[in-house]
């Protein structure tokens, strides 16, 4: 998903940060993300009055539909590269959804 260049800009830049993220910052940095084009999903920080929790969604272009990926990101990482396996794990749902759109 990330290529190698990605990669190595987020564990640069985010490394000391993602050891112990905050549910905001995540979805910040997906946001990001989004908008740089290296992913096509992102993470809401979702929250009630007693919890919070990050939720992976997808617009689905042409269809003005979002779709929840994953209501349950993890938000717990020691590492900048164990959140990028946590982002390719949500990616690799979404590469699902599509092959399902395109069979349907």
């Amino acid at each position: 998903m990330f290529t190698e260049e990605q990669r190595q800009a987020i564990l640069k830049s985010y490394d000391d940060e993602l050891k112990e993220p905050s549910n905001l910052l995540v979805s910040n940095i997906v946001r990001e993300l989004n908008k740089e084009g290296a992913v096509l999903f992102y993470i809401e920080y979702m929250e009630s009055e007693d919890d919070s929790w990050l939720q992976a969604e997808y617009d689905i272009p042409g269809l003005g539909m979002t779709v929840i990926l994953d209501s349950d990101v993890s938000d717990t990482f020691g590492d900048a590269e164990s959140w990028l396996m946590e982002m390719e794990s949500v990616q690799e749902k979404l590469e699902k959804l599509n092959r399902f759109l395109k069979a349907t």
